[in-house]
């Protein structure tokens, strides 16, 4: 049954929560003017505007509540928020039985809403989002590439669950940077593998335009490196394994002569040029699966690059690897310590 003054089915109320920093108020304000037809199928609209200590007034938000139709709330809260902790906050005062979540960076077409709900009909407990990462230059190109891949990617931003789920699973790491979002996707896995669903919209990401690369190296770096790291314990022990591995086979290539065969050439176990060789490999395997397999299974095709583009992708991989690898030993250093 439709409700025909919003457009909302009366048995599913949709409350839209939308985490946003004072910074990203631009953003927030060009997201809502974009989101037309989605406003139709939501029951309420809550903004959790945070870090608004150092501000007298609030923004006006006349313009964007006509928008809405009246459906936007805003919650000013003048401590920064992790967006975990923004989002339960939104979870907390939210009157619908489904929650839908974007952020700021966060663009989806003008039926993504209606077309969601329509999967609730297979998938009554809901879906994840699923994020295509958008480009305006060849460098983002090549970045995106390079991490994200051209693939949807499944992300909390564009899903739509019911809010019961919530009470099982839990709700969201709140004092945590970054990671929150898989942490909850992975918990959520143990109890509803359906939850994904290659049918829900796919939602468009502007957060990497005008970025430049040395702002995104420290945004890793940060990220990897700070206490949201410790949500990604698995990835960190993996390439710690592979940094701890790495090192011993290219310390014994070194000394594997004098070890085993106390250089005598005419010794079964000398092999000449055994450090070159070892080296070589290293950096072919390395080259194979971080530079070609993985970005050709993410959806980037590596066959239009030109010459510059390749030495640029090249680099933008080593470097990328190099401040995770870093991030990753701090992280693990501080956690000793700790």
């Amino acid at each position: 049954m439709v409700n025909n003054q919003s457009g909302v089915t009366s048995q599913i109320k949709v409350s839209l929560v939308i985490p946003v920093s004072l910074k990203d108020i631009e953003k927030f304000i060009f997201l809502i003017e974009n989101l037309k037809k989605n406003v139709d199928y939501t029951y309420e609209i809550i903004a959790v505007i945070n870090n608004c200590a150092y501000f007298k007034k609030k923004f006006n938000m006349d313009q964007l509540k006509l928008i809405t139709n009246g459906k936007l709330i805003n919650i000013y809260e003048n401590k920064k928020l992790c967006p975990g902790e923004a989002r339960n906050i939104g979870l907390n005062i939210s009157k619908g039985n489904y929650i839908a979540f974007l952020d700021v960076n966060t663009i989806p077409e003008s039926n993504w809403l209606e077309n969601s709900i329509k999967l609730l009909v297979d998938n009554p407990d809901g879906f994840l989002g699923r994020t295509i990462y958008k480009y305006s230059n060849d460098f983002e190109k090549l970045f995106i590439g390079a991490t994200y891949g051209f693939k949807p990617l499944y992300t909390i931003p564009g899903s739509l669950i019911k809010k019961d789920l919530f009470a099982k699973i839990g709700w969201f790491l709140p004092f945590v940077r970054s990671g929150e979002d898989s942490d909850w996707i992975k918990r959520c896995l143990l109890f509803k593998k359906n939850i994904k669903n290659k049918k829900c919209p796919v939602i468009n990401y502007f957060g990497l335009r005008n970025k430049k690369f040395s702002f995104l190296c420290k945004k890793w770096y940060k990220y990897y490196s700070s206490s949201s790291a410790e949500v990604q314990i698995f990835q960190r022990q993996k390439y710690l394994y592979f940094f701890f591995i790495a090192v011993c086979l290219i310390f014994i290539s070194f000394n594997w002569n004098y070890m085993f065969s106390q250089w005598q050439q005419d010794s079964i176990f000398y092999f000449p040029h055994v450090t070159k060789i070892m080296l070589t490999t290293i950096v072919l395997i390395y080259t194979v699966i971080r530079i070609i397999w993985l970005p050709l299974i993410k959806g980037f095709n590596l066959k239009n690059l030109n010459f510059i583009n390749w030495v640029h992708f090249i680099f933008i991989n080593i470097t990328i690897d190099s401040i995770k690898l870093a991030a990753f030993i701090v992280s693990s250093f501080k956690n000793l310590l700790k």
